[in-house]
């Protein structure tokens, strides 16, 4: 959320012309992710406010996971078949060793999925 927050690039509205209908969901922790990082200062500030305006004006679904962080909230996602946008590398090499589907930014301004 934040590197399209940082990058001001509307994720959303793509994603929407690239694929259609489409239902964004958020896990809690993303959003306990995105809070906490608020809360450190100035430097986080303008990008997580960006991020939390996104979900609200696109009515992302903000959703509960068992599991206890961000990411392993987005890798469960990917194990249920949804396809998981992130620009973490992390995550994503997880979720390409399940098979998973992703979504990412490429150069910052281009969606990629694979």
């Amino acid at each position: 959320m934040l590197s399209i927050a940082e990058k001001k690039f509307d994720f959303f509205e793509e994603a929407k012309k690239e694929f259609g209908k489409v239902e964004f969901v958020v896990p809690v922790q993303v959003i306990r992710e995105i809070k906490k990082l608020k809360e450190k200062g100035k430097k986080y500030k303008e990008s997580t406010g960006i991020a939390e305006r996104l979900i609200k004006i696109n009515k992302a679904k903000i959703i509960r996971s068992r599991e206890k962080g961000a990411d392993e909230a987005l890798i469960e996602l990917g194990k249920k078949g949804a396809i998981v946008a992130s620009n973490d590398r992390e995550i994503k090499k997880k979720l390409k060793k399940l098979k998973c589907r992703i979504i990412f930014l490429k150069q910052g301004k281009l969606l990629e999925m694979e």
